[in-house]
């Protein structure tokens, strides 16, 4: 027999059934098997006051040990595989795993853990979406809610001065966009690259502010500062990548898995890039892509929560404390999932 053959004869079989209902033979090999051994059970991970960690651990064992009941559910298109649910599939989910956990008591902790973890992976599989709806979207001029976050921008950044020029004017430079029609620059991120910027315009107007005065200090032949508005853009980039790939899935589940969450990690990793151009201090604007890959690295092995966590650090506390009270009102509000 060859290797493939004889470890086929000490596989173990079983049965699972596809997201069309159609059962197929699937063998588990004794590796796979002691592997499975080490992994914790369910019960295990949901003991315990309820985290942010906990619900990233509950969907790795899930997708481990259950993978029968969540087949259909689970993205591997990254790194590692991640449960993708919304509200109605989560109940679905906590439907399938109650029949393998008999013992579980509705009114435990585990139970109530459980539901928990679920409605979170739910919230963050909706927030994904949404960030990726809302950069796919163009910035379109015909649209008056467009058009009115791109006033707004101007109004929060030059309160006291008007725009020479109307609507297309060379004045938009002044803020950082590359043209005189900051649509053509919104091009990069949709119309999520215009909220964010707004949102950081809105929340850190004094550091905007100091970003834009020392850009226009400087002419553009000798221009060595950051440009707001294409920075911004940019970073919103980088945002979608990150939360694509699953790197801010932990910041998401402790903060809120919400567009304000998303808009407070642009600014962190906005200011976190202002920090680092400073102390590398370029010669050019031109050095942008290779501090931007440095930045990017500087992120990814420091993790995004504790980016989030030094950017907490510059803010006032107060304001921090606010922040999150008034972004856990909405979640509250605004939260539903089906589970019988």
């Amino acid at each position: 027999l060859t290797p493939a053959e004889q470890a086929r004869q000490l596989a173990v079989p079983s049965t699972m059934t596809t997201a069309k209902g159609a059962s197929k033979r699937r063998w588990t090999t004794p590796s796979q098997l002691q592997k499975m051994r080490r992994v914790p059970r369910i019960e295990a991970v949901l003991a315990g006051e309820h985290n942010a960690d906990m619900t990233e651990e509950f969907a790795r064992i899930v997708i481990l040990r259950h993978r029968e009941d969540v087949e259909d559910l689970v993205d591997e298109s990254f790194d590692k595989p991640r449960l993708l649910l919304d509200h109605t599939q989560a109940g679905q989910v906590h439907r399938r795993l109650s029949a393998h956990l008999p013992d579980f008591d509705r009114t435990t902790q585990l139970e109530d853990n459980m539901r928990t973890c679920l409605r979170q992976i739910a919230e963050l599989t909706a927030i994904k979406a949404e960030v990726s709806r809302l950069s796919a979207t163009p910035f379109d001029s015909s649209n008056s809610a467009h058009e009115a976050a791109l006033e707004s921008l101007w109004k929060t950044l030059q309160p006291d001065r008007v725009r020479e020029g109307g609507r297309v004017s060379e004045a938009w430079k002044d803020l950082g966009f590359q043209g005189k029609d900051p649509a053509t620059d919104f091009r990069g991120g949709g119309y999520l690259s215009l909220l964010s910027l707004t949102h950081l315009a809105e929340m850190q107007t004094e550091f905007c502010m100091r970003q834009i005065n020392e850009f226009n200090a400087t002419s553009m032949s000798q221009l060595k500062e950051l440009p707001l508005a294409i920075t911004s853009i940019n970073v919103t980039g980088w945002v979608v990548d990150m939360l694509a790939r699953g790197e801010l899935d932990s910041v998401l589940l402790a903060r809120g898995c919400d567009l304000e969450t998303i808009h407070e990690i642009h600014v962190a990793l906005l200011r976190h890039f202002a920090a680092v151009w400073k102390a590398e201090a370029p010669e050019s604007v031109m050095e942008f892509g290779s501090i931007q890959k440095l930045v990017r690295e500087q992120v990814r092995r420091m993790g995004a929560v504790a980016l989030m966590a030094a950017d907490d650090g510059l803010d006032d506390e107060m304001a921090v404390v606010q922040r999150r009270q008034q972004a856990a009102a909405g979640r509250d509000a605004d939260f539903g999932m089906i589970i019988d």
